[in-house]
């Protein structure tokens, strides 16, 4: 979760460039500089430990973990990171517009600040020993593992962004654009548990007395996976997870630490609460409640934003804050669905309780955000056990979460769904537009009953100047550009006006010092 919340960090720095909070200098040769920073964080916070000052040393280590995304905002505001490629490579470097291979580059400086950090604060934890290489493999595997999906979007959506007619459909018909993103989010979905697999230091997990007492419970439960891995993490993680929706998917990870830890019995209580996740249907709970949610919020800031920017990305910022708590929630509870679980095919809470103990021993005290503590879900083990009904009432919340959330989902796409078969014609009408074909954007408005009054006269404007359309966005520009130019030169810029405004719309976008679509 720490390197994908990094990793959107980063990203969203890229924003600066689009909101011109730049330092107007280029000192693309600082950027690499600036990787010696997270060595000296790393240094100064050995130094404070040694001296026994842990107050300092703990903001410094805390300071160590942020430093990748300070670090290139650094490059991109202050040194011109972006700037400097848009010159050397001749186009526009934005977050905010359809991806472009050139964002790779654009990247690289995070990726290197990231990889320093994890080298240096290896370094230390190790102590220049073999820990440090574990630890180093280690998290570096994570980075990759989270990094690689985003830069397998990027590349695709750029790939996929060549073809000039698509793109622009996708980016102006919200019909085709939220198609697009359907395929995205069920391609992730059915590849992640493959990438985890290759991307993680895994291997099936060897036949043996453990594999077969998991088999046996699997049997038991009715479960069914594609493989039982297990995740080398030279014994620093003591994890176990379930990834994947469809058994033909689905991947179980044990981790080294884990498999130390626990015996075979306690191994098992486990395995059967990761089951209790899928039995559960915990994954569909949250995907649920997260489309009605952030659905609902891009729905609700159209109607009450009027389409303003602003007002859009202050609801999404309040939105996101809600959610993180209601998913905490959720996710603290959906925990317990899955310890209870355990508890009834085992016919016994003790062997969860014990590993439970084992796995966290330092823990007891405190809770997370997607977990309770392991004192409090002990304590609940032990309440279940001696009275059902505390288990039933957990269920029934479940259950009422779970059909809420269905209906709301149900009630946001099916608004959402009417709104965008409602502008199917008007944005196919501006797509035509902006790709310069007039004719067929004049066909398209007069279909929609009560077209954007703005859009209908630019429509009209350019079907009546160039009543056929173009081959490409390039000659329509051109066309444009010189009819504003010659009425310009005729003395009449009222006139030229909209002819400039048709120019920046069929223009290319993504060159250095152009605009971006409006």
């Amino acid at each position: 979760m720490g390197h994908l919340i990094s990793i959107l960090a980063a990203l969203a720095s890229l924003a600066c460039a689009d909101l011109e909070l730049l330092s107007g200098w280029r000192l693309p040769w600082a950027v690499p500089a600036l990787m010696a920073a997270p060595y000296l964080l790393s240094a100064a916070e050995r130094r404070a430990g040694l001296r026994g000052n842990f107050r300092q040393a703990l903001f410094l280590a805390r300071l160590g973990v942020v430093a990748p995304v300070l670090l290139y905002a650094t490059a991109l505001v202050v040194c011109g990171w972006s700037a400097s490629l848009e010159g050397w490579l001749g186009v526009r470097i934005s977050i905010l517009e359809w991806p472009r291979l050139e964002l790779l580059p654009a990247l690289l400086p995070f990726v290197a600040y990231s990889l320093a950090s994890i080298d240096a604060v290896a370094r230390v934890q190790g102590e220049g020993g073999r820990l440090t290489a574990i630890i180093r493999s280690f998290q570096m595997r994570m980075f990759f593992a989270t990094l690689v999906p985003i830069v397998i979007y990027l590349a695709a959506s750029a790939l996929l962004g060549r073809n000039e007619s698509l793109r622009v459909h996708v980016e102006e018909v919200e019909l085709l654009g939220a198609g697009f993103t359907a395929v995205i989010m069920v391609c992730f979905v059915f590849f992640l548990p493959r990438l985890l697999q290759q991307t993680w230091d895994t291997e099936p997990l060897p036949v043996g007395p453990e594999r077969a007492l998991l088999e046996e419970l699997a049997s038991q439960a009715g479960f069914r996976c594609k493989e039982i891995l297990l995740w080398r993490t030279g014994g620093l993680i003591p994890n176990a997870a379930v990834v994947g929706v469809t058994a033909g998917t689905r991947r179980v990870f044990f981790s080294d630490a884990l498999l130390e830890r626990l015996s075979p019995r306690q191994l098992v209580a486990v395995y059967a609460h990761e089951i209790g996740h899928v039995r559960g249907g915990h994954v569909m709970l949250f995907a649920t409640w997260a489309l009605s949610f952030f659905a609902g919020i891009d729905l609700f800031s159209n109607q009450l934003g009027g389409g303003s920017e602003n007002l859009a990305t202050l609801f999404f910022g309040v939105g996101l804050v809600l959610w993180w708590f209601g998913f905490g929630w959720l996710s603290r509870r959906a925990e317990l669905e899955a310890d209870l679980y355990s508890l009834e095919i085992l016919g016994e809470g003790a062997s969860l309780r014990e590993a439970l103990e084992r796995v966290s021993p330092d823990r007891g005290q405190r809770a997370g955000w997607r977990h309770f503590s392991p004192e409090q879900r002990t304590r609940f083990l032990s309440a279940s056990a001696a009275d059902p009904r505390v288990g039933r009432r957990l269920r029934s919340r479940l259950r009422l979460a779970r059909w809420l959330g269905a209906l709301c989902l149900s009630v946001i796409m099916t608004l959402q769904g009417a709104g965008l078969v409602d502008s199917y014609a008007e944005d196919q009408a501006r797509a035509s537009l902006l790709l310069g074909r007039f004719a067929s954007a004049e066909r398209e408005i007069a279909q929609v009953p009560e077209p954007n009054g703005d859009l209908a006269q630019l429509i009209a404007l350019a079907q009546g100047g160039f009543p056929t359309d173009f081959r490409n966005r390039c000659s329509a520009a051109r066309a444009c550009r010189e009819r504003a130019e010659a009425l310009d030169a005729a003395g009449a810029p009222e006139l030229a006006q909209p002819w400039w405004l048709l120019f920046q719309l069929t223009g290319e976008p993504g060159r250095a010092g152009a605009g971006p679509i409006q």
